[in-house]
């Protein structure tokens, strides 16, 4: 077998199989691309056979569609060959097409029409069904749509029509006996929102709703499968999301998140210091009342000391705030109860509205905060999944329809 060749491609060392693809590729005169539709075609070869590729283009490999027995499914007849349908071209991998010309059959009692496509391709579809999940599954990995346009040779509209039709469906039964959700909003385009549902035990997506807005949230929470088994529900302190929960959700303890509750404390905070700004026409500094006094450096301690001094008004709002932050560093429900009563009453003995006020929302949300200590549930992975959110808004150079947003972030966060 030495210095053998076929078509200039030297033979030894193959073995009989490759050998056998390669005198394939000279007698049909296949390019490499079209040797990879070849493989894909063997799996169908019971159903195709391939024609002669001489003035095919690159990308392209022409077959024939093999005859086959088909039934009338009205009058139970066989049916016999009538002829061929125009020609068709389908997509069945990265820019990859194949053409044929599906068959058609007729029935000799009815009349019947019948058109016979290759199995792996839907009546009149331009794309196989194989690729189709190619498609999908190349929009998991974080990148645009226009990126897999270019990569499969077709328009990013039907790549975005693709991705409308998909359905992300969660594994109902592999979820845990007593689910937690946590219900957090990001935003799609400046205050037009976007709630996310996530079961945090076993870290699966349930859905994307929009808009914003209570009766959405509800008809989602109704429609769950797991509604009933549902243990607690991890949300901020949005009214609206809480209301929600009780209606729909009974049995669901309401956790509040941490996070959000000392955010909330740090703009209360903030009120307080643009007023005394505004009143005493001088500029406050923020970093310190931020930060946690434990990590203030000895600097720091004494410049929050001089502004607490020369500015009182803030005092009881920086206090309060901190009292907040160690009430979520006791060890137990009961000794954070303690802290917390210790935050209300200071409040209550201080003759402000506005410090008053927020002392009322912390009495009215005071038991879905102590919630927090019996499993210690928060919200940490859907604001983790804000970073993956950012990033394919980025890569897509934004969205103008919220709905393509939706199903765009389905599929990234579908297993």
């Amino acid at each position: 077998m030495r210095g053998v060749k076929i078509g200039g491609i030297p033979i030894r060392g193959y073995s009989p199989y490759t050998l056998f693809m390669r005198k394939l590729l000279v007698r049909l005169k296949l390019n490499k691309v079209q040797l990879m539709l070849l493989e894909f075609i063997k799996m169908f070869k019971q159903y195709i056979e391939v024609l002669n590729q001489e003035n095919s283009p690159p990308n392209t490999i022409h077959v024939r569609l093999k005859r086959c027995k088909v039934i009338c499914e009205q009058c139970n007849t066989k049916m016999y060959i009538h002829g061929f349908d125009r020609q068709r071209k389908v997509l069945i991998d990265k820019s990859c097409w194949i053409v044929y010309r599906p068959l058609r059959y007729i029935c000799p009692k009815c009349k019947k029409t019948k058109t016979i496509n290759p199995p792996f391709v839907k009546s009149r579809a331009r794309i196989a069904e194989n690729c189709k999940t190619q498609i999908i599954n190349e929009l998991r990995l974080k990148v645009s749509i226009n990126e897999v346009a270019r990569t499969y040779g077709i328009s990013s509209t039907t790549v975005t029509r693709l991705m409308r039709i998909y359905t992300n469906t969660p594994n109902w039964d592999k979820l845990v006996d007593n689910p937690k959700l946590g219900i957090d909003e990001h935003s799609f385009r400046g205050y037009d929102m976007v709630i996310s549902v996530r079961e945090l035990t076993t870290q699966t997506q349930l859905g994307f709703i929009y808009p914003d807005r209570k009766e959405t949230l509800k008809e989602f929470l109704r429609n769950l499968p797991i509604k009933d088994k549902i243990k607690e529900v991890s949300v901020d302190l949005k009214s609206s999301y809480i209301n929600s929960v009780i209606e729909e959700l009974p049995k669901a303890k309401i956790v509040l998140d941490h996070f959000h509750v000392i955010q909330d404390s740090n703009r209360e905070l903030l009120k307080a210091i643009d007023v005394e700004s505004f009143v005493s026409k001088s500029k406050l500094p923020r970093k310190i009342f931020y930060k946690g006094i434990e990590h203030l450096k000895e600097k720091e301690r004494e410049k929050l000391k001089k502004v607490l001094r020369e500015h009182p008004y803030i005092v009881p709002y920086y206090v309060l705030k901190e009292i907040i932050r160690k009430v979520y560093k006791a060890n137990s429900r009961e000794e954070a109860e303690r802290i917390l009563e210790v935050g209300i009453n200071y409040g209550r003995k201080i003759d402000d509205k506005d410090l008053n006020r927020w002392v009322d929302k912390l009495v009215k949300y005071k038991e879905y905060i102590l919630n927090y200590f019996e499993s210690r549930t928060t919200n940490a992975q859907l604001e983790g999944n804000n970073l993956i959110v950012k990033l394919l808004k980025r890569i897509s150079f934004g969205f103008r329809n919220p709905y393509n947003y939706i199903q765009r972030l389905s599929i990234a966060f579908s297993v």
